[in-house]
């Protein structure tokens, strides 16, 4: 049996901190296994985007909370300790 050829990622830090741990993320996720009749695998780029995808690992623990809204201030993140961490931070609006 041929072996699979491991997958290579060159990431680069932006900044000076490089405590974002970088990980091959799996390609089946709970919560689309727990969709009905695991329906959410039937969304081709989805399942694609799974299957390329990375998991970047946080440094610390935050809350987030999204109004709904498209604007980037609808999406609110609070630290534990009141100090905002600036790499975590919405980019698009739209809750993402």
């Amino acid at each position: 049996m041929a072996r699979k050829p491991k997958s290579r990622l060159c990431a680069f830090e932006l900044g000076a901190q490089t405590d974002m741990e970088l990980e091959p993320a799996p390609a089946d996720r709970d919560w689309m296994d727990q969709t009905h009749q695991r329906y959410a695998y039937r969304c081709l780029p989805l399942v694609i985007a799974n299957q390329a995808g990375w998991i970047i690992r946080n440094p610390l623990d935050f809350s987030v909370r999204w109004n709904g809204g498209n604007q980037l201030d609808d999406l609110k993140i609070r630290f534990p300790r009141g100090v905002p961490e600036t790499r975590i931070r919405s980019h698009f609006g739209h809750g993402s």
